[in-house]
């Protein structure tokens, strides 16, 4: 058995789900999540929810009105089973191959944030990863529009990014002039482009981006987080912003010809390697 520790937003979530997944199939054995510490609310980072119940998943989460409260889920359903499973923290941001390559009944504690983790179940990660909820009727409206052009998307990560100071000295935050560049390198690159604007910022989008026809700014107060990814997977090109949640919406895009920009710098501190993150086709500036 694999017992995956969720942590952080969605993005980050789709990252540990899909490393879990990788082994659970690998040694032919069940997933399970730990949701424990997205239940405590004692913690001091930024409280999270399970955010993974908008797909088709194949693991077993823990419902908290089941059981007692007291103990983590790794506590509860293995303390008492005559499986030992190792814990593996994870050491470093970028792929660990022997990690990578972990054996059967083990616990994950990290991020895993690198394709490697996954590359070789990309279709089924992919088909994990349908969505299994309607766009809300809001959001269903930019939909024919997606599809009937050449559509970029263009996701403004900012709110904590800005908001949160610890937050920003580790993440930074991609200005207008990244922005700029990246929409001029697919206009040279892709015929006829139009693009959509994913943000949790859209005051500041309105400010710093000069909206047209072809420049459209999506997402609103009401659109949820499952809104905007479905719409910017659906999207035939992309422009990121350095947020895990940016990420699986260019990797979700179903176009084998799809050019996607990345930021260079994605976090403040360049000593952190983050080379493979990223899949070699895309384009960093």
């Amino acid at each position: 058995m694999i017992v995956v520790k969720l942590i952080g937003g969605l993005g980050n979530q789709m990252f540990q789900y899909a490393f879990g997944r990788y082994l659970s199939l690998h040694h032919n054995t069940n997933l399970y999540f730990d949701v424990a510490d997205l239940q405590n609310k004692n913690l001091e980072h930024i409280q999270r929810n399970f955010s993974l119940d908008g797909f088709n998943l194949q693991a077993a989460i823990y419902d908290p009105n089941a059981v007692g409260k007291k103990k983590s889920l790794f506590k509860r359903l293995f303390s008492s089973s005559k499986n030992k499973l190792k814990t593996i923290t994870e050491k470093r941001l970028h792929f660990d191959k022997e990690i990578g390559n972990a054996a059967d009944n083990v616990y994950l504690n990290g991020y895993w944030q690198s394709p490697l983790y996954f590359e070789k179940i990309d279709d089924i990660i992919k088909k994990d990863f349908t969505f299994s909820i309607p766009l809300s009727k809001d959001a269903d409206q930019f939909l024919v529009k997606i599809k009937a052009s050449n559509a970029v998307s263009i996701h403004v990560r900012r709110g904590d990014y800005v908001n949160n100071p610890e937050t920003l000295s580790y993440h930074g935050v991609c200005d207008i002039t990244y922005y700029k560049k990246a929409i001029e390198i697919i206009k040279n690159k892709i015929s006829t482009p139009t693009f959509f604007i994913f943000t949790d910022d859209p005051e500041w989008v309105k400010q710093n981006f000069s909206l047209s026809t072809d420049i459209t700014l999506v997402s609103n107060t009401s659109f949820s987080q499952f809104d905007d990814l479905q719409l910017m997977s659906t999207c035939k090109h992309a422009i990121i912003a350095n947020s895990s949640f940016s990420w699986w919406g260019a990797w979700l895009i179903n176009n084998p010809a799809k050019t996607v920009i990345a930021p260079l710098k994605w976090l403040q501190n360049d000593a952190i390697n983050t080379d493979d993150l990223f899949p070699k086709a895309w384009m960093r500036i």
